[in-house]
């Protein structure tokens, strides 16, 4: 039994997401915090579980079935903030929608597949800039440079999409999207 770590989650677009990679880069250089480059950036749905391969496209299905019902919807990024003392990120503005849909995701994740991908005590999305490799001393420098910066950006999600890790980085496997026809493979993904 062949198992692959994937996650779920929401990624903002190319444009944004190249704003967001430049201050990933900052922090990387600035403060040596080079893991949030190992993915792009993206809101969490569901953390990174393990799955098994010879039911990846029994997954696929689900999901596609699960994005058919969900409308796309907007999201505002906002500021900064940090979890103290490891990890900073660009907030996103309260969203029943995006809560609605994690949660509605964790539920049948849980249900159908005995997914937990992580603690939902209190889902709180963000973006990430810096983490895990920040270290405490870096970590006050860096959220003295960022916490009083203006990021504002908005958004439409329209996609959800599985993140595989492999070759130590994480890549998008499969796009999905919100209330369209299922699932749209991704070309690039080689799966």
């Amino acid at each position: 039994m062949t198992e692959s770590l994937y996650f779920l989650a929401i990624l903002p677009p190319d444009d944004l997401a190249e704003k967001i990679t430049l201050l990933k880069k900052e922090a990387a250089l600035k403060y040596k915090s080079r893991h949030a480059l190992k993915s792009p950036p993206h809101i969490t749905l569901i953390a990174p579980f393990w799955f098994e391969e010879a039911k990846i496209h029994q997954l696929y299905t689900d999901l596609g079935d699960f994005v058919d019902t969900m409308p796309p919807f907007n999201l505002v990024l906002n500021g900064f903030g940090s979890f103290r003392p490891r990890v900073i990120f660009i907030k996103v503005e309260e969203s029943g929608m995006l809560n609605m849909v994690q949660r509605d995701l964790r539920e049948k994740l849980q249900s159908t597949w005995k997914i937990r991908g992580g603690r939902y005590d209190k889902y709180h999305p963000h973006l990430t800039i810096a983490f895990k490799d920040l270290s405490r001393t870096h970590f006050y420098r860096a959220w003295d440079d960022f916490k009083d910066r203006r990021f504002k950006a908005a958004f439409t999600a329209g996609e959800l999409i599985l993140l595989k890790h492999f070759d130590r980085r994480w890549h998008i496997d499969h796009r999905m999207t919100f209330n369209g026809s299922g699932l749209v493979k991704d070309a690039g993904s080689g799966s």
